[in-house]
């Protein structure tokens, strides 16, 4: 019985403390909590490198309107991770997604298959190589309305 009592106590908690992955996940830098499971805008994360961490080989990354910085939180570089496939960052526009690297660090680092990024401004990013955003070997990649101002 106390046998039975432990493996599902050991069941429970490897449940609870593992995460899952899922195809869409939701950042918001003001009410999101990296507690979170970010599966809606409800049950935003509150960092890029949270959301990343989160994302099933093939998904999107929905980053809310607002300022995204190391100064207010941010991890920067936020990377995807090598186990994905097909990733999209997804923003809310140009005038209203900022990742701000602050001269720091490089801002965005996306690995994958298939890469999309659309919708955010990158700016003061810092690096010898991809100051704002560093795309490794995609198979493919598209790049749609994004600004990138200053990036070394």
């Amino acid at each position: 019985m106390l046998r039975n009592v432990s493996a599902a106590a050991l069941l429970f908690l490897l449940l609870l403390g593992g995460s899952a992955h899922a195809n869409d996940i939701h950042v918001n830098p003001v009410t999101g909590s990296d507690a979170n499971n970010g599966l809606s805008p409800a049950t935003a994360v509150r960092t890029v490198q949270r959301g990343f961490n989160l994302l099933a080989p093939a998904g999107t990354v929905h980053l809310a309107a607002g300022d995204y910085r190391a100064s207010l939180g941010q991890v920067f570089p936020a990377r995807s991770l090598f186990s994905t496939r097909d990733v999209t960052v997804l923003g809310a526009g140009i005038d209203a997604t900022f990742l701000d690297g602050e001269g720091t660090a490089q801002v965005l680092s996306l690995d994958g298959d298939k890469v999309h990024v659309e919708g955010l401004t990158i700016r003061r990013g810092n690096s010898p190589v991809g100051g704002c955003l560093y795309v490794g070997e995609p198979v493919t990649m598209s790049v749609i309305n994004v600004a990138a101002n200053p990036c070394p």
